[in-house]
């Protein structure tokens, strides 16, 4: 598997393949898949599978979905945007504030 987006953690990178084998294993090679990365932070994640799978899925529309919590008063001002700066514009991204 070759990868166009790489990632430090060992954690994204398992969770990848375990995608990639449950999409072959279900010999899903187009349509549709939907994602929900649910406490997704800054986002990086979200990206790094999105660009990971279209490059080895190219036949199937991923769309991928980050969600966090946001806790008034505790992050700062603009805290989701600054986060989330340089992530993928495919992966669509709110937070418990602005769903």
């Amino acid at each position: 598997m070759k990868l166009v987006s790489t990632s430090k953690s060992i954690t994204h990178l398992h969770l990848l393949s375990v995608l990639v084998t449950e999409l072959s294993i279900k010999n899903i090679t187009n349509g549709q898949v939907r994602i929900l990365d649910a406490g997704c932070g800054n986002g990086h994640f979200s990206s790094f599978m999105h660009l990971n799978l279209t490059a080895l899925f190219p036949k199937i529309e991923f769309e991928i979905h980050g969600y966090d919590v946001g806790d008034h008063g505790v992050q700062a001002k603009d805290f989701f945007r600054k986060r989330s700066h340089g992530v993928n514009n495919n992966v669509r991204m709110s937070n418990g504030w602005n769903v």
